[in-house]
């Protein structure tokens, strides 16, 4: 597998790990901490979900023909790329007249999905390590 194809899986993961950490909840009892973990990943997908799923279709075009250096450049891009996206999406999600709401959720917006999405990039870069060490993945010639 090279780079390219792991890339287009790995934008996935926000979908994966939620509903992976949510079928471990069901199967075995997990300590009060994990629960509150695993909800704290799960919620951003839900409220995320659409806005990243129309984001996830613009890369996957976009990254068909891409290098390794070039996706792997502007994967450390992509959350501030898609901000303004889930910006817009969940303000119109939850319209306000309020400007200090409006300002208030705008920050709080920014910092969770820049969390969320700078650690799935980490995590999608981890991933790609692991990949490369078990042998499945070649790096671009």
């Amino acid at each position: 597998m090279n780079f390219n194809k792991y890339f287009r899986i790995a934008l996935f993961f926000p979908y994966i790990l939620p509903i992976f950490l949510l079928a471990i909840n069901f199967v075995f009892e997990l300590p009060e901490i994990l629960i509150v973990i695993s909800a704290i990943i799960f919620t951003p997908s839900i409220l995320g979900g659409i806005p990243y799923a129309i984001f996830v279709y613009f890369v996957f075009t976009w990254s068909k023909y891409r290098s390794e250096s070039e996706i792997k450049k502007w994967m450390w891009k992509a959350p501030l790329i898609f901000l303004p996206l889930l910006t817009l999406v969940l303000i119109l999600m939850f319209p306000t007249s309020n400007l200090d709401g409006i300002l208030e959720m705008f920050l709080l917006i920014t910092i969770m999905a820049l969390a969320y999405g700078y650690f799935y990039v980490f995590l999608a870069h981890c991933g790609w390590v692991v990949v490369k060490k078990l042998g499945w993945g070649q790096e671009e010639l």
